[in-house]
C-alpha cells in the first residue's frame, strides 16, 4: 500500500486566488456541467474544477476524508487517490505527478480538470478561445453508466459493523434488449446486497461483541462489487465483475467473474461463438497456455498447480477485449492470493 505524504494547508494557501476570473464552462459528451457555488476557475493558465462534482459527473464514486484533505474516487477498476496540496496522486498502485496540486477555494477542493478526466480514461480538450473544457468519454457503441447501491448495518450502539457497495451497469437506451439488460443487472445488484448481509452480518455482530468484551480494535466487515466494460462494439458487450469481501483476517477475499452478451438478441454468448473451434479444442489450448505459465514461474503457483488445472478449467471463465479472448483463474484455484487473478489470451 502506498503511503501518501500529507502537508498542512496554510491560511495563505487556502485563500489562493485564481489568476483569471473569466467564465470557464465544462462539457462532458456535449452536455454542459452545472456547478454550484464554486465554478471552475483558471489558475496559472490551468483549468481547475471542483473535485467531487467532476468525478461524479464522470460516473465515479467519491469519498472525501476531511482529516487529511484526501479524495478517493473509483470508477470501474480505476481507483484514484489525490490529496490537496500534494503533487503526487495515484491511479491504482501507479504514482503520477501533478503540474499543479489541488487547492481549497470557498470550502471546495479544486483540481486540474485534465488530471481528473484522464485518470478515468476520458479525453480532454481545452478550447482557450472560448474558455471551454471539452471532455469525451470513450464508451464504445453503447453508452453505459455506473450505478451504485450502498448499504450498512450497525450494532445496537450505532457503530457500523458491516458496510458495502455494489456497482452495476445501466445502458442509456430505451430498446427492448437494453431495458431487459438493465432490469436484470439492477435485480442482480439488489440480490447481491441481500446475500452479503445474510452471509456476513451475524459474523460481524459476533466479532464486534468480542472486540467490546476484550477491549480490542474492531474493523468493520466490508464488501464491494465493481465492474468494468472490456468490450463494447459490434453489438457485443463484455463485462467483468470483481467481488472483494473483508471479514477479518489478513486480506479480503477476491473473485472475478464475467459475462458477454449479444445486444441484438439479448442472449449470453459462449466463447465458442467467438473462437472458431469447439469447446474441447479451446479447453486444451487454454490448459496448455496455463501450463506454460506454471512452468515459466513455478514459485508463483501451488506445488500441485498442474494437477489442479483440470478441475479449475472444468468451467471456462472468460471475457472479450480488443486484444482477444481472455481466460482467467481466480486466487486459490492454482495459486495463492498474492499471485492474484491469472490470465491468458487465446
Amino acid at each position: 500500500m502506498k503511503i501518501i505524504k500529507v502537508v498542512l494547508i496554510t491560511i495563505a494557501f487556502m485563500c489562493f486566488m485564481p489568476s483569471a476570473f473569466a467564465d470557464v464552462t465544462v462539457f462532458i459528451d456535449g452536455t454542459e456541467v452545472v456547478f454550484d457555488e464554486q465554478p471552475p476557475v483558471i489558475i496559472n493558465d490551468r483549468a481547475f474544477v471542483p473535485m467531487r462534482k467532476i468525478f461524479e459527473e464522470l460516473g465515479a464514486y467519491v469519498d472525501w476524508i476531511a482529516e487529511t484533505s484526501t479524495v478517493y474516487a473509483s470508477k470501474r477498476f480505476q481507483n484514484v487517490t489525490l490529496t490537496v496540496g500534494v503533487e503526487e496522486y495515484y491511479v491504482n498502485e501507479d504514482m503520477y505527478i501533478l503540474d499543479a496540486p489541488a487547492v481549497i477555494m470557498n470550502s471546495r477542493a479544486l483540481v486540474p480538470v485534465r488530471v481528473v478526466a484522464e485518470s478515468l480514461g476520458a479525453d480532454v480538450l481545452w478550447d482557450g478561445a472560448n474558455q471551454r473544457v471539452m471532455i469525451t468519454n470513450n464508451h464504445g457503441d453503447y453508452l453505459i453508466e455506473d450505478r451504485y447501491i450502498d448499504y450498512w448495518e450497525c450494532a445496537d450502539d450505532g457503530t457500523a459493523i458491516l458496510t458495502g457497495r455494489v456497482a452495476y451497469p445501466e445502458i442509456i437506451s430505451d430498446d427492448v434488449v437494453s431495458n431487459a439488460f438493465n432490469e436484470f443487472f439492477l435485480g442482480d445488484a439488489e440480490e447481491t446486497v441481500d446475500n452479503r448481509i445474510i452471509e456476513y452480518l451475524e459474523s460481524a455482530k459476533s466479532s464486534y461483541s468480542y472486540a467490546l468484551k476484550n477491549n480490542t480494535e474492531y474493523f468493520p466487515y466490508m464488501t464491494e462489487r465493481s465492474f468494468d466494460i472490456t468490450y463494447n462494439k459490434d453489438n457485443i458487450i463484455s463485462i467483468v465483475f470483481a467481488d472483494s469481501n473483508f471479514a477479518g483476517g489478513f486480506h479480503p477475499s477476491y473473485e472475478m467473474s464475467a459475462v458477454t452478451y449479444n445486444m441484438l438478441t439479448g442472449e449470453r454468448i459462449d466463447c465458442t461463438d467467438i473462437i472458431d473451434a469447439d469447446s474441447n479444442d479451446i479447453r486444451k489450448t487454454v490448459l496448455s497456455k496455463f501450463s506454460e505459465l506454471i512452468y515459466s514461474d513455478p514459485d508463483k503457483f501451488f506445488s500441485d498447480a498442474e494437477d489442479c488445472l483440470d478441475d479449475a478449467l472444468s468451467e471456462l471463465k472468460w471475457y472479450l477485449a480488443d486484444d482477444g479472448v481472455h481466460f482467467f483463474l481466480n486466487p486459490y484455484e492454482i495459486a495463492p492470493y498474492s499471485t492474484g487473478v491469472i490470465e491468458i489470451i487465446y
